[in-house]
């Protein structure tokens, strides 16, 4: 079986946000050679409590730390938001969507997304908004409203959650490398520059040859 990566991310991840330039890179660079299939998370699934301001203060301290390092952007007035409930499962469920729909531009979506919450502050623990941002993307917005509520995409989430469960990954972002027959290599568990990951993929590529 060939050599192939596997990441996994999470829509409301703000260091998967931060490793988005690199994570374009590497795909751009690596597509030919080592396919990226991309899996999601499921980051704070089973949330079902509001933000309360502790919580506001932990995470804009990540958020600030994540800015500081990879310079990516972000819109601190987020936490000005009362009541909003921190679960991802629905931004996943679009992602798997997209990903249905048009494989190769799942990824984009991903980003297309982290963009739309850390930035442009749009909440995509809301269906509608999730639809809306599907359509300025590019997707049919009818299309992927049915395909977002069908029992399939809901299974294959789940099926996503369950991957990254059974691959011990316990934060994003997270990269393998490898295939299922010879097994996988981790070429990063949580955020590295650019030059830190091609360089663990080349050390990888040595080992492996040899």
């Amino acid at each position: 079986m060939k050599n192939h990566i596997l990441y996994f991310a999470d829509p409301m991840c703000s260091w998967c946000w931060g490793f988005a330039p690199v994570i374009k890179i590497l795909k751009q660079e690596y597509a030919q050679q080592f396919p990226l299939y991309l899996f999601l998370g499921g980051l704070g699934r089973d949330t079902r409590d509001a933000l309360d301001v502790k919580s506001k203060r932990s995470i804009r301290e990540h958020w600030e730390h994540v800015h500081t390092q990879t310079q990516q952007p972000f819109n601190f007035e987020f936490f000005e938001w009362d009541g909003f409930i921190y679960n991802t499962e629905l931004a996943c469920r679009a992602v798997v969507t997209a990903r249905r729909i048009k494989t190769e531009q799942a990824l984009d979506f991903l980003i297309h997304l982290h963009h739309a919450f850390y930035t442009r502050l749009k909440d995509i623990t809301d269906t509608n908004i999730l639809f809306e941002m599907a359509e300025e993307f590019g997707f049919n917005k009818t299309e992927f409203k049915t395909e977002f509520e069908s029992s399939a995409v809901q299974q294959e989430t789940e099926t996503d959650f369950d991957a990254t469960r059974k691959m011990g990954v316990t934060g994003y972002p997270t990269l393998y490398i490898g295939n299922m027959d010879q097994g996988y290599s981790v070429i990063t568990a949580g955020y590295h520059s650019w030059e830190k990951i091609e360089g663990s993929i080349a050390e990888w590529v040595e080992s492996a040859s040899n």
